[in-house]
């Protein structure tokens, strides 16, 4: 699964996730806020969290996870 905040910025990463793996679920969210508020009510205790982040702008404040 894709979790991609702000997909309209990082269009060439969902859709090369796309292409790679068209069975998983791409879940786009408009800021960084709603992936996290996302995150927040779907992580299960095992699930592993990879953030990309190639967009400094993005992300201003440091994550607590």
């Amino acid at each position: 699964m894709l979790v991609a905040a702000a997909p309209h910025r990082v269009e060439p990463l969902a859709a090369a996730f796309a292409v790679a793996a068209p069975e998983r679920e791409i879940v786009p969210c408009p800021t960084f806020a709603e992936a996290r508020a996302w995150l927040d009510r779907n992580l299960r205790t095992r699930d592993v969290v990879l953030i990309e982040n190639d967009l400094p702008d993005l992300y201003e404040r440091p994550l607590r996870l």
